[in-house]
């Protein structure tokens, strides 16, 4: 046979790190994320996965999670949430929870897992510096600030600062 009429076959392409990497961010990435525990700290209310679980309202797990998350008694999950404690004993006693409630729960994670990532993956000290005054919030505890939208966007805005260096 001569090299004419011989079929050519193309070698396989060999997948390089960088396109695998573009694979993984298209394919859902975030979405894998949202079924991890939050016991464990991880985020679980990210991707569109996150919002469809938002819509559908939650569990009354969620807010015991938080409360583990946080290392906060009921009185302050109460105050972070805006409900009275008689709310938080009837959510639990129903077991689910409203859409409302599910999504500042699902802002206050996203506040932690900020915290947790600015002290390189140590929940404790994470834990530790949102009950500490901060000089930049004027002497106010961050965990303080949270119970308005405000007050997450400064407290957000504060770590996002440190992360980059910039002390206020």
């Amino acid at each position: 046979m001569s090299a004419i009429t011989e079929k050519k076959q193309s070698p396989k392409k060999h997948v390089g790190p960088a396109k695998a990497n573009i694979k993984a961010v298209y394919s859902g990435r975030d979405a894998a994320k949202a079924h991890r525990g939050t016991a464990t700290g991880k985020f679980v209310f990210s991707g569109v996965q996150g919002v469809k679980k938002i819509r559908r309202g939650g569990k009354a797990r969620d807010l015991d999670a938080l409360k583990a998350l946080y290392d906060i008694d009921d009185a302050t999950l109460c105050k972070l949430l805006d409900i009275s404690p008689r709310t938080l004993v009837r959510r639990r006693e129903e077991g689910v929870v409203n859409k409302a409630e599910l999504d500042r729960v699902a802002t206050l994670q996203l506040v932690m897992r900020n915290a947790v990532e600015l002290f390189e993956g140590d929940r404790e000290k994470a834990q530790r510096w949102l009950k500490c005054p901060a000089r930049a919030l004027e002497h106010q505890c961050p965990i303080d600030l949270l119970d308005t939208e405000a007050g997450i966007r400064m407290v957000r805005d504060l770590i996002g600062q440190l992360e980059h260096g910039v002390y206020p």
